[in-house]
């Protein structure tokens, strides 16, 4: 018992990269790397973001919540390519032994810079006049949660998963 106390109080303290790379799981990180190679996580040695989130701490390099209703904790990721400065963004719905996995985005950046984080349900309209991208609508109001992805103080875009389809709209600049 006072053993296991012990290592439970030892991981707590854990080095950040083994915290924020244990939110994701096992299953998860094999699925990322066989079909993404050529990136690795984005964020994996930033400090665990202050506070908890749904009880789940989180990372400024993952996002983990329900996005799609089905009660099943879902992931969203951010992943540099190895040696440069291109940032992906990922989202991984649970499907129980499996994931659906799709890229929502991709940009050049410092991924120092970049963030992923849960945006509450809600009500949104996008700060943008033009909706010109495939999948940018003006508003949103959605029942679930989604993620916000962007350059820490300067933009962020917020991505839901409505009706089967992701849809986006830009929230700053």
């Amino acid at each position: 018992m006072i053993v296991f106390l012990v290592a439970a109080l030892l991981s707590l303290h854990a080095d950040p990269p083994a915290l924020c790379t244990r939110l994701l799981p096992g299953r998860l990180m094999h699925i990322l790397e066989k079909i993404y190679p050529s990136y690795e996580l984005a964020r994996k040695t930033e400090e665990p973001a202050p506070g908890v989130e749904n009880d789940v701490p989180s990372c400024r390099g993952n996002a983990i919540d329900d996005f799609d209703g089905d009660g099943q904790q879902d992931y969203g990721v951010l992943l540099r390519r190895k040696g440069e400065s291109a940032v992906r963004v990922v989202v991984a719905l649970n499907r129980g032994r499996r994931y659906k996995v799709r890229t929502l985005g991709e940009w050049d950046g410092e991924p120092s810079d970049q963030y992923i984080d849960v945006i509450e349900p809600g009500e949104y309209e996008s700060i943008e006049t033009d909706t010109a991208e495939p999948g940018e609508v003006s508003e949103i109001s959605s029942r679930y949660p989604g993620v916000i992805t962007g350059t820490e103080e300067s933009s962020g875009v917020a991505y839901f998963y409505k009706e089967g389809k992701w849809v986006h709209l830009w929230l700053s600049d």
